[in-house]
């Protein structure tokens, strides 16, 4: 683990934002990202628009030299997005903040006297939705009153496993802070292979790489649920290049329990990969492919069927 920032040194917070097409909603974005007093780059990275997405983040940010503004000719994806901005920033910690998000007032300042024992600091989430705007608490860690505690690989890639029927717990979606040194010194950046589950792909890749991950009660970002979110609509090849990240893990070292863990998460890949194309046939009217992807997964036919059926039944 690299050296933590010690916790009286001033300690200062770049907010990464990759954006396309965000501008009916960076403006929020930025302006919360302003009112973090410890935040000093904002790096808003506008991932090919068609809109004023960069001109709202400007009117937004009321001429604060904290904002740093990029614009990429055509789209390129979060991860590569994100690692521009990696790459520009020069404070202490990175955070994500999505550009659809916001934050509550005051919520790093909350976190950062938490930091100084960690490389990645994740607090609990806070909700809402585009139709009810009532901010909600998530509780995906079950932390309360202050209580912290410490997260491994294999506990962090299990909660990333979706279960039918269930409430979605995934660590993955956390937006923690994360020591910019750790990650040079990692040699760690966003897969830009990815467009759906970099965020978890990054954290697996700095727990196997020794990072301390701590987790806190929620301080204050709020996830806005969008039924037209990337996350929503992700596809065949998305699926395929996630998958795939977790085969390059198992090719590592790794520990029993984090091996085991990956395998599972792969196998929950490939079973949703394999449900996409069956779905994907059926819409081109391929049914001969349909009938061969069901006998070419025969390991992943039952988790198609129960999708099936649940979709048919809602059970």
């Amino acid at each position: 683990m690299s050296e933590p920032l010690t916790s009286t040194a001033a300690q200062s917070v770049c907010i990464i934002m990759a954006a396309k097409n965000a501008e009916a909603t960076i403006g929020r974005a930025v302006t919360s990202a302003l009112q973090q007093a410890c935040v000093t780059e904002i790096i808003v990275v506008d991932d090919g628009s068609e809109d004023d997405t960069l001109a709202a983040a400007h009117a937004s940010a009321q001429g604060s030299e904290r904002l740093i503004a990029i614009a990429l000719p055509e789209n390129r994806g979060p991860a590569a997005a994100r690692n521009i901005a990696l790459a520009r920033s020069t404070a202490d910690f990175v955070c994500v903040l999505d550009s659809d998000d916001f934050m509550l007032p005051d919520r790093l300042s909350k976190m950062l006297p938490q930091a100084a024992d960690c490389d990645v600091l994740g607090d609990d989430l806070f909700f809402c939705t585009t139709e009810d705007p009532t901010i909600k608490a998530r509780d995906l860690l079950g932390l309360r009153n202050g209580r912290t505690r410490f997260v491994g690989l294999e506990e962090f890639v299990r909660s990333n496993i979706t279960q039918p029927n269930q409430p979605r717990r995934e660590m993955g979606f956390l937006k923690p802070l994360i020591s910019r040194r750790f990650l040079l010194e990692r040699g760690l950046t966003y897969r830009e292979d990815l467009r759906l589950g970099e965020d978890y792909a990054l954290y697996v890749e700095a727990l196997h790489k020794g990072a301390r991950f701590k987790l806190m009660e929620a301080c204050g970002y709020v996830s806005v649920e969008r039924g037209d979110s990337l996350s929503a609509r992700h596809t065949i090849e998305d699926l395929r290049a996630l998958r795939d990240f977790d085969a390059t893990m198992l090719a590592d070292r790794l520990p029993e329990g984090g091996r085991s863990a990956i395998a599972a998460h792969m196998f929950n890949t490939a079973c949703r990969l394999d449900h996409r194309r069956l779905l994907q046939a059926k819409k081109e009217r391929h049914y001969s492919k349909a009938v061969a992807i069901l006998f070419e997964t025969r390991g992943t036919a039952a988790y198609i069927m129960r999708s099936i059926l649940r979709d048919k039944t809602g059970f």
